[in-house]
């Protein structure tokens, strides 16, 4: 459950130096059958069901749909802020994935050059976390990785309002995944080393 929902829902906020999975969360019934929407850039329009369990594919859903109209430019799982660059349709479909995006040429977004940093600071007016995505990617360029915590890197939700709104088209996201990445293993090595003097 987000961040945004737990406020929402139930008033909850998740301290900043914790994960969701690290609190209490609401026990939600789950679906025996997920319904899979299925309408743009494929054969016909499909709703394949799947049942709770199953292992499903990227390639397995669209193959029920009748296949791609075109062959898509890019094949996003998640949003099209938050989504992921799949390389192939052999991709799983876990219950993180709200939507499998297929774009064309001409809906995919041109990939520019990464620029230098103008410290414009557009990305701090529209992080819906009120977090600052110009220094704490600084941080993380440079390794370091404790700076870049202490600027709450791991609050990040990685919506991709930052992003999307660069003039510079620095992959802010990417580089907070990374640190957030850094930061858990070296929680874990910490956590290896107490329990090993214990």
């Amino acid at each position: 459950m987000s961040n945004f929902l737990k406020r929402a829902a139930h008033g909850a906020r998740v301290p900043h130096d914790k994960r969701n999975s690290d609190c209490e969360t609401v026990t939600m019934p789950v679906p025996s059958k997920v319904v899979l929407s299925m309408a743009q850039h494929i054969g016909a329009p499909a709703a394949p069901a799947v049942a709770k369990g199953d292992q499903v594919y990227v390639g397995t859903v669209v193959g029920k749909a009748g296949g791609f109209v075109s062959e898509p430019d890019r094949v996003l799982t998640g949003g099209p802020m938050m989504g992921i660059a799949q390389h192939n349709l052999d991709v799983t479909v876990i219950k993180g994935t709200n939507a499998v995006l297929c774009l064309t040429p001409e809906e995919a977004a041109p990939e520019d050059k990464e620029q230098t940093c103008l410290r414009c600071a557009r990305c701090v007016n529209v992080c819906p976390m009120h977090l600052t995505p110009v220094y704490m990617h600084l941080y993380v360029e440079k390794g370091r990785w404790s700076e870049a915590e202490e600027l709450r890197v791991m609050d990040c939700i990685e919506c991709g309002s930052c992003n999307y709104i660069c003039p510079a088209r620095i992959p802010l996201v990417q580089s907070f995944r990374t640190a957030k990445a850094e930061l858990r293993n070296m929680a874990v090595k910490q956590n290896a080393k107490e329990a090993a003097k214990v």
